[in-house]
């Protein structure tokens, strides 16, 4: 019975670690990380502190949104993806992995990226703020951070928000990680 419990406990365990970049910290952690980057930022002009950085256009909601007015029935705007998938192949635990998705709005009216909703903490979005006019084309830049990963195959998704119809688009990317051996000493053959 204690060998299903402590089972039991260790499958738990792995499941909520699935994703360790920004997995468990709380709204109000990560904002107050976010400003002392950003008082670092405009503090202090050294070069060397520009990796620490978080960059501006990563936050999931978009100022401009609702800005425009609502189209009309048939005249809204259209987001045509060239691809919505993307595998990047074996990649090694550790990488940090990008990838553009390129769209044009094939619509009437300008195409407003309202939000853009990672799965979780270890992909980040980047995503154009301004308006897209007809006709106009941009991309969403998925940043996949592969550190505590493990190996295998990992499928993770964007959740893309915008003024078209319908409203949520999802963007999926998957890799096979090759995960990376902490193991110390000789190993049992």
């Amino acid at each position: 019975m204690k060998k299903i419990f402590y089972v039991a406990m260790a499958i738990t365990f792995l499941s909520m670690n699935a994703c360790q970049q920004n997995a468990g910290k709380s709204d109000e952690k990560l904002k107050s990380e976010e400003a002392k980057v950003a008082d670092n930022n405009a503090n202090n002009a050294n070069p060397a502190n520009v990796n620490n950085a978080i960059p501006q256009d990563t936050a999931t909601k978009n100022p401009n949104a609702g800005k425009l007015p609502k189209a009309k029935q048939g005249e809204e705007p259209i987001i045509e993806f060239v691809s919505k998938e993307h595998n990047f192949g074996e990649i090694k635990e550790g990488d940090v992995v990008k990838h553009a998705f390129k769209f044009k709005n094939t619509g009437k009216t300008p195409l407003v990226i309202e939000e853009a909703k990672p799965g979780c903490g270890c992909t980040v979005p980047k995503w154009p703020k301004e308006p897209i006019p007809p006709g106009g084309e941009s991309e969403i830049v998925a940043e996949f951070k592969t550190q505590g990963q493990g190996g295998g195959i990992k499928e993770k998704s964007i959740s893309i928000k915008s003024n078209t119809n319908p409203a949520e688009t999802i963007l999926k990317f998957k890799a096979n990680i090759n995960a990376v051996s902490n193991a110390k000493g000789p190993l049992k053959q």
